[in-house]
């Protein structure tokens, strides 16, 4: 064990040795950044628990926190995918058009139409699909084919 004196910045969250200080610590604690400074008193934020508890609780948080983030950056990808399919469908307008003006069969069209929103549902599904952030890094598609890379 080897108490040292400790100083706590601004916010209470961190602290330095300091022959001055305050507070002491045990300096071989397993987990020192347990403690806070919160009104002015030093208090353990984990109370009570177990070094394995704090352990698998810092891990819960940090999981949740990738999970969070992972949902996220897969809304975000989805959002550019409808975006480039939007702009793809509205680049077939003008055949639409044209086809009513002219009384032409336009099933071909909306097939092409429909095709590119299958293309785009099939893409969502595999961002979906990606579990992490290594396999989001790796996945890449093309806003011109909605296809996979």
């Amino acid at each position: 064990m080897a108490i040292i004196k400790v100083t706590f910045n601004e916010n209470g969250t961190e602290y330095y040795p300091d022959p001055n200080g305050k507070f002491e610590l045990d300096d071989m604690a397993s987990h020192p950044h347990r403690f806070q400074v919160k009104d002015g008193v030093l208090v353990d934020i984990f109370d009570g628990m177990s070094d394995f508890a704090i352990i698998a609780k810092i891990k819960e948080e940090a999981d949740a926190e990738l999970a969070r983030k992972l949902v996220l950056e897969k809304d975000s990808l989805k959002r550019r995918v409808k975006m480039a399919t939007g702009n793809l469908i509205a680049a077939t307008d003008w055949k639409l058009d044209r086809a009513r003006d002219t009384g032409a069969d336009n099933t071909d069209i909306l097939a092409e139409r429909q095709a590119l929103r299958d293309k785009s549902n099939a893409l969502e599904d595999v961002i979906d699909a990606l579990k992490d952030e290594d396999e989001m890094n790796e996945f890449g598609w093309s806003d011109i084919t909605l296809e996979k890379k």
